[in-house]
């Protein structure tokens, strides 16, 4: 069987995806709250609420869509054999570095010890998080902005705009706050850390600003008007 790129980048992103599951399970169980404390242990240092492992949608979405996802990118420039250039690949690498460095420093600002953050510094599971990041951001950009002319359909391009936006719903924890605040309230606001997704400005935005970003890059290329 021949050797494939976008299989092997595939699958390197859904590695990274389990290993942050098992980890962060391995150090603090299907009870995860802050800095991997069980429930108890988290009221115990007065923090009123927490987000269980289990409830982290966004750990799931990175290992069930983004995979593919980054399987479907680099397989329509395997396929035709046309890659992106060396110097689209620096840039989009150097792009996806900042934009995973200003995102994972602020968790650094957290309150509150939590699953990112443990003593000060970022965890085993968070440090996974952002090597997955990095490289999924980098194929992102480069999909959406270096693409060679002709390879792309606007079927594929706005597949993965819908894919990458449902990514980002789970990932902001606004999915999860709907279902707790307005679908399961009885039972998730005893315990569960989100509230409101209309007051999530920071999800809204990631969410809102990254699915108009992919969406006018597709129009870009295939205008909805021609």
């Amino acid at each position: 069987m021949d050797f494939s790129l976008a299989a092997a980048f595939g699958g390197i992103v859904a590695v990274l995806g389990i290993l942050q599951f098992a980890v962060a399970w391995l150090l603090g169980g299907t009870d995860l709250a802050f800095g991997f404390l069980t429930d108890r242990q988290a009221r115990e240092n007065f923090v009123d609420a927490s987000r269980p492992l289990v409830w982290h949608f966004g750990v799931w979405a990175s290992i069930v869509i983004l995979p593919y996802v980054i399987y479907r990118m680099i397989g329509v420039c395997e396929a035709s054999g046309l890659w992106w250039r060396p110097q689209a690949i620096f840039l989009a690498a150097a792009a996806a570095a900042i934009a995973s460095i200003v995102m994972f420093g602020s968790y650094l600002g957290a309150k509150y010890p939590e699953g990112h953050v443990v003593d000060g510094w970022f965890s085993l599971p968070a440090l996974l998080l952002f090597a997955q990041m990095l490289l999924a951001l980098t194929v992102c950009f480069l999909f959406f902005l270096g693409t060679p002319q002709g390879i792309l359909t606007p079927g594929l391009m706005w597949g993965m705009v819908g894919l990458l936006s449902i990514y980002l719903l789970l990932g902001t924890h606004l999915a999860l706050d709907a279902v707790a605040w307005w679908m399961f309230p009885d039972y998730f606001r005893p315990w569960y850390a989100g509230g409101n997704p209309l007051e999530n400005a920071a999800g809204l935005a990631v969410w809102l600003g990254g699915t108009a970003a992919m969406a006018a890059a597709t129009m870009a290329r295939f205008p909805p008007w021609q």
